[in-house]
């Protein structure tokens, strides 16, 4: 009898934890970066008798998250190249936008200072073709001084979205390795995996990636190297360079 209760037992305790994973999942549905978990559940040792082997019951072997390592990998790699495209595509709109503008860009200046030209040649000596020649080159010069000023302006927002950018890696870098240190302390201290601050971890390395190129470098112990670029250090274990 007391056998069939602690096998009981057991198998109550162990779905508990599962329940109370099932539980974790469910209030997490909107959290960003999370990975769903599942409990898994293995044979407690066996009891050895001179007639055979009795099972004891059922534990928790681990909870796990389900995650992808090529996945997830995939995801970064994607989403750097997005945010680079799509930074490329935002300057390059915007110089388009000074230079091209049918209306207002430098081309239709340029096409009507070469016709006035033309004037002035097909007429040396008339007057008013000369007149019409200055006017649209001091007007040209007006909207080139205008072109320049626009593309100061872009340059100086481009230098200020770096800078703001460095700031923000840096800040990711220390979180990044903030979250090693604890992941490598959880996981020595009770032996299993601490899957919600390696969901933290994914996700932060997710936010670096859409501001710079990242690969990353698993270690033994849980940690996680991340580099970026051509192969420049970043974080190293629990210590993060700054840019």
């Amino acid at each position: 009898m007391a056998d069939i209760l602690g096998i009981g037992t057991s198998g109550l305790l162990a779905f508990q934890r599962s329940i109370s994973t099932i539980s974790h999942n469910i209030s997490n549905v909107n959290t960003e970066g999370y990975s769903r978990q599942r409990t898994q559940l293995d044979t407690l040792n066996p009891q050895g008798f001179g007639y055979g082997f009795m099972g004891s019951g059922v534990k928790v072997s681990t909870v796990e998250r389900v995650y992808n390592d090529f996945l997830v990998g995939q995801v970064r790699t994607q989403t750097s190249r997005n945010a680079e495209l799509s930074s490329y595509y935002d300057m390059s709109s915007r110089v388009d936008n000074l230079l091209a503008d049918p209306q207002a860009g430098i081309t239709p200046m340029l096409q009507e200072f070469f016709d006035a030209a033309q004037g002035v040649a097909d007429a040396p000596g008339s007057v008013p073709a000369r007149q019409v020649l200055l006017t649209t080159a001091e007007s040209l010069a007006e909207r080139m001084h205008t072109m320049y000023e626009g593309l100061h302006s872009l340059n100086q927002a481009m230098s200020s979205d770096i800078t703001n950018t460095v700031t923000e890696v840096n800040g990711l870098a220390q979180a990044i390795a903030d979250l090693n240190a604890s992941i490598v302390n959880e996981s020595q201290r009770f032996g299993q995996p601490p899957n919600d601050l390696m969901d933290q971890r994914d996700e932060r390395l997710r936010e670096l990636a859409e501001r710079i190129s990242v690969s990353t470098v698993p270690q033994d112990d849980g940690a996680i190297n991340v580099f970026i670029g051509n192969g420049q250090t970043l974080v190293v274990g629990s210590s993060a360079n700054r840019l």
